[in-house]
């Protein structure tokens, strides 16, 4: 049985701090551990430390993109990681602000830095870790109501639709078991990627931040496209705000859960 850990999430529990920020400890019974995302801070350090979790075990550390909040944990990782893959698309370095504040919002690790301290695999195409496990890449992306817009901008002032936004797909003994950061990039068209790449239509667990804030057009479009798929279970943390959550858990026909710091998610890979 693999099991998914949450070691920071936007909703704390007893004996846990929260952040608003994300990461994941996924421990696999016959395969390879995976840090995916390290939140901002050594939050998740220490989460890990009270939830028994090793971080020395892990052997692959997956960035869901280039934002603090999921990436900037990385700079409290003792040195003994160099050996470690760091797995990533190509974009997670880009100069990033938010348009309302001009406030960065991009990584505070350079490449440079990065690549002398894990072992760097940028990775823009599905790239498969095993044969059960894919990291997806660019997201393509097909429907006409997400990764519309943006809040934020690059360096030049042009709009930045986080085309680095990526996840990663497990082959389950029940279906696809599918893991997103923020979803920027659309968390339907993550969903319809996975099951492209994997050419699989059964999906067991939709897993992150869904980035829904308002009661709108999206919100609706995405719960409909939700409840024509099938899927067992949704998993819904980070970037997900309370109203949209709320309005989801009533209107979707899926079992759903909203996490918090200290949560176990538990599956099968085939």
């Amino acid at each position: 049985m693999n099991k998914i850990y949450f070691l920071v999430d936007n909703i704390k529990t007893k004996g846990f701090e929260s952040d608003k920020a994300f990461s994941l400890y996924i421990q696999r019974k016959n395969q390879k551990n995976i840090l995916f995302d390290s939140g901002r801070t050594s939050l998740f350090l220490e989460n890990a430390k009270k939830l028994n979790l090793s971080i020395s075990n892990i052997d692959d550390i997956i960035l869901s993109h280039g934002h603090f909040d999921h990436g900037d944990g990385l700079r409290f990782i003792d040195t003994d990681f160099k050996k470690r893959n760091l797995i990533a698309c190509s974009e997670i370095f880009t100069k990033r602000y938010r348009k309302k504040d001009n406030s960065y919002l991009g990584m505070a690790l350079c490449e440079a830095y990065t690549k002398d301290s894990f072992n760097l695999l940028l990775k823009d195409e599905p790239y498969f870790l095993d044969d059960n496990l894919c990291f997806l890449g660019h997201i393509k992306r097909y429907n006409d109501f997400e990764a519309k817009e943006t809040d934020f901008i690059l360096e030049n002032n042009e709009d930045d639709f986080v085309i680095d936004d990526s996840a990663i797909v497990f082959r389950g003994q029940n279906g696809l078991v599918i893991i997103a950061g923020c979803s920027h990039s659309g968390i339907c068209n993550i969903i319809e990627y996975s099951k492209e790449i994997m050419n699989e239509s059964k999906i067991d667990i939709v897993l992150g931040g869904f980035h829904l804030h308002h009661i709108d057009s999206k919100l609706q479009k995405t719960i409909d496209y939700l409840n024509s798929q099938d899927i067992n279970k949704i998993y819904i943390s980070h970037c997900t705000k309370d109203i949209a959550y709320d309005y989801l858990n009533k209107n979707l026909s899926i079992r759903n859960y909203r996490t918090k710091v200290s949560d176990i998610v538990e599956f099968l890979e085939k």
